[in-house]
């Protein structure tokens, strides 16, 4: 319903222009009330109208809290199963890592001891060695065939 501009404090102001133009005072009143009664009906209707929206109003919340419940306890029930696979999978994990490391334990142990017999070993005597091979590359002529003959009967012996 369109809202009219009012007059005379309730009239819409076609009304009240109308009612302050009679200058019959039953006929003003006849009019008045009439447009009382009109009112009235229209006022009702929308008063029903209203319990009628507040019914479908908490008809819908009704079905939607049953279903934000419905939903919520899917979730839950998603979650629970989620924590028990995660619970399921920690504890597995948990033995395969003991596990390994129960089976690395004896390994580390040797890997120390040959870290330790490493430090002991001379380098002194191998970097000498490295040095004698690298003067042998530069042999050459009759050293070279001399020392290939040596190399070549180490450890035989001849008897003359």
């Amino acid at each position: 319903m369109k809202e009219a501009k009012r007059e005379l404090v309730w009239l819409p102001e076609a009304l009240a222009k109308k009612v302050k133009d009679l200058e019959d005072k039953d006929l003003q009143y006849d009019i008045v009330s009439k447009y009382v009664d009109e009112t009235k009906l229209d006022m009702r209707y929308s008063i029903e109208g209203i319990d009628e929206d507040v019914i479908v109003f908490k008809a819908s919340m009704i079905r939607i809290r049953a279903e934000f419940k419905k939903v919520v306890a899917e979730q839950v029930a998603d979650m629970e199963k989620l924590w028990e696979t995660h619970d399921k999978k920690s504890s597995d994990i948990k033995k395969k890592v003991e596990t390994l490391v129960a089976d690395l334990t004896p390994i580390t142990e040797e890997l120390k001891e040959i870290d330790t017999l490493l430090g002991k070993i001379s380098t002194y005597n191998i970097d000498k060695l490295i040095d004698s091979f690298r003067g042998l590359q530069n042999l050459y002529g009759k050293e070279k065939e001399m020392f290939q003959f040596v190399v070549n009967h180490f450890g035989e012996k001849k008897c003359k």
